[in-house]
């Protein structure tokens, strides 16, 4: 999100949208939140599809 400028408001139903059109797949880290101290991130890959439409 720093990097892109863009709130988290905007970055988060577009990453939605796009996970839902079957264009990238996100999946969370898979980390203890209690010993990290802070919520899992998410991490997304750009499938096939999604490849061929962008």
């Amino acid at each position: 999100m720093r990097n892109a400028r863009v709130s988290s408001g905007s970055l988060c139903p577009a990453l939605a949208r796009l996970e839902r059109a079957g264009w990238i797949i996100g999946e969370a880290e898979d980390i203890d939140p209690k010993i990290e101290g802070r919520p899992a991130r998410r991490y997304y890959t750009m499938t096939a599809e999604g490849a061929r439409a962008f």
